[in-house]
């Protein structure tokens, strides 16, 4: 069989991609067949800008509004809530910058057990030092002291100080530290080797934000086929650390009033929203729709999601946050930004959903 490549799937272009194929008909496959997966390949981070600047997908970014200047005015019909705001704030405040500057050997020619065979995005440029700008979101951080967390649970790797890289050269390194796990796209960072060479930008919100970062970064999990993934990175920097307890503490809550107030509104509004990083740039806020679900696989609460949230490439890997569906341990599963299949409709990656009966399904896949 020959191979199909996806329509711009490895290139910085966000051009719209064109399609005959209505809302209901659009599938894993089909996604991944006729769209192109939204990482922001470039040479520098000097030549970012100028991608932002030049997009041809959203020209001059207009359904989006920068992180930092985000107000109730620019919340959706219905949702010009303080709490609404607060969480999307919170939202915020956790998304990174993910800078990959390897493309791993190891990346597969085909999308594992797909018919038709659908390219892997960026295959063809495997050992190559172009770096892919993508973004995801902090979702789990917890102290450890002399290799124990805050429960007296002994750490899985069984270190007892910090490995950050200014404590490797340390002859006697931080015995207090902080792991802080981050969620994003498989095709974004694809496995330990590309780990090892992504750079994390946090609180990336402005232009002129200040340089905050974190190293040591390692593979957690990877699901290829559901194209979800999380990064381990370490830092014994205390106000870092407690700053990113604290954060995810406060999202957790807001997650939860959100849900309470807005649940009955999924079923009628269907809004959501994402932040994240166009073209390797400072976090953007973007609403929209969903507008299809497909049950993956035998879980009935295992998904694959559309929706007409702006997106550009440099936005894969951000969380897709659906208002009003429910909180709790499955957040680890949240769907996440996977790519795009035409102007204004994109998709997600495989992730869990519990509360979305009322988006328009198309069937077990």
């Amino acid at each position: 069989m020959a191979l199909s490549t996806p329509n711009q799937s490895n290139t910085d272009d966000c051009s719209p991609v064109s399609d005959k194929q209505t809302v209901d008909q659009w599938t894993v496959e089909s996604c991944r067949l006729n769209g192109q997966h939204e990482t922001q390949l470039s040479n520098s981070e000097a030549a970012l800008p100028s991608h932002y600047k030049n997009c041809s997908k959203n020209p001059g970014h207009r359904k989006t509004v920068n992180a930092a200047e985000l107000t109730a005015n620019h919340l959706p019909e219905g949702y010009k809530d303080n709490d609404f705001l607060d969480f999307v704030l919170a939202a915020s405040k956790l998304t990174v910058r993910l800078e990959v500057k390897q493309t791993s050997t190891a990346r597969p020619a085909l999308w594992p057990d797909k018919l038709p065979e659908i390219a892997y995005p960026f295959y063809e440029i495997r050992n190559s030092a172009i770096s892919r700008f993508g973004s995801g979101r902090v979702w789990h951080v917890l102290k450890f002291t002399s290799g124990y967390d805050d429960n007296n649970r002994m750490h899985g790797g069984k270190f007892k100080c910090c490995r950050c890289r200014k404590c490797e050269t340390l002859d006697n390194p931080s015995k207090v530290w902080w792991e802080v796990t981050v969620s994003t796209a498989t095709h974004v960072t694809f496995d330990e080797f590309e780990a090892r060479h992504t750079y994390l930008r946090l609180f990336y919100s402005h232009p002129d934000s200040p340089l905050v970062t974190l190293d040591c970064v390692s593979l957690r999990t990877a699901n290829i086929a559901d194209d979800r993934s999380h990064l381990t990175c370490v830092t014994c920097d205390p106000t870092l650390g407690e700053k990113l307890v604290h954060l995810v503490e406060e999202y957790e809550s807001l997650w939860k009033v959100v849900h309470e107030k807005f649940s009955g509104y999924l079923a009628r509004d269907k809004i959501a929203f994402i932040v994240s990083h166009p073209h390797g740039c400072h976090a953007h806020v973007s609403f929209g729709q969903c507008q299809s679900k497909s049950q993956v696989g035998d879980d009935v609460f295992n998904h694959f999601l559309t929706y007409t949230v702006s997106t550009c490439p440099g936005s894969s890997g951000a969380s897709l946050h659906v208002v009003g569906s429910t909180v709790g341990w499955f957040s680890i599963v949240q769907h996440v930004h996977s790519g795009s299949v035409r102007s204004g409709l994109n998709f997600s990656s495989v992730g869990y959903s519990k509360d979305t009966d009322e988006i328009p399904s198309t069937g077990n896949l």
